[in-house]
């Protein structure tokens, strides 16, 4: 769904500081994290209950304000991010259903949550790999600004020096759900802050002959953690107009 109201220029202007990367590869059917052309990893998605496992992120206060119609507003638009954004389960409100984690990397559905959008809870991305990611696939016509949002909090690493970090990746492909060649793609800056949850944020422009996008949930693990352990709330990816 295209999103309803423009973005003050100086905003589009920083969004845009990260740039599309040209490559072109074929026949990449996940995110560009996963790795090479043609390897879309294996699937790794289990459940968990309300009770959680291995800690959490619930003591990392939530906070009520940045609601619009009971949904999160991380681009402070005055638009509920749910009605706005590209993406299914966004929110993680009971399940992780929708996104696929890749390679060894797991993700499970946690009770902790990034706001006060009760009931609801996010999405934890867990792996012992230096990256790791589950993404979606959703339809995207031509060339748009692209602008990608979400919460994300980090259990510590072993060395409070070096933590982990948490990002959202996009990528562009011309061909639909996904396939034939990689349009470019783009980043938010990492976040790592492990003492509450916080926005990472980034936009770009698709190009012409875009047809779809992935959007990565990220995790990048430091040499000195033995395994990553990252939530990730309130998935936010707009399109609109250049």
């Amino acid at each position: 769904m295209t999103a309803r109201s423009s973005l003050p220029l100086t905003f589009v202007l920083g969004l845009l500081a990260c740039s599309v990367d040209d490559r072109a590869l074929s026949n990449h059917p996940g995110p560009v994290s996963a790795g090479g052309a043609g390897k879309s990893g294996a699937s790794s998605t289990d459940s968990a209950g309300a009770g959680g496992d291995e800690g959490g992120a619930g003591d990392r206060g939530f906070s009520g304000e940045g609601l619009v119609d009971g949904c999160a507003d991380l681009d402070t638009d005055g638009i509920a991010d749910c009605e706005a954004t590209l993406v299914e389960n966004a929110t993680f409100k009971s399940d992780v259903d929708g996104w696929t984690a890749l390679g060894d990397a797991k993700l499970s559905w946690e009770p902790e949550n990034a706001l006060g959008d009760l009931p609801s809870g996010s999405a934890k991305l867990r792996a012992g790999l230096a990256r790791a990611s589950a993404y979606q696939c959703v339809p995207l016509e031509g060339k748009q600004l692209v602008i990608a949002y979400a919460s994300a909090v980090v259990e510590p690493g072993d060395d409070p020096e070096e933590p982990p970090q948490a990002l959202l990746e996009v990528t562009f492909f011309q061909g639909d759900g996904c396939s034939g060649m990689i349009d470019g793609y783009f980043e938010t800056p990492p976040g790592s802050s492990s003492e509450a949850w916080s926005t990472i944020q980034a936009g770009n422009l698709s190009k012409d002959t875009t047809r779809s996008a992935s959007v990565a949930l990220v995790g990048i693990k430091p040499d000195s953690s033995s395994e990553l352990g990252i939530y990730f709330d309130n998935v936010m990816l707009k399109a609109q107009a250049p």
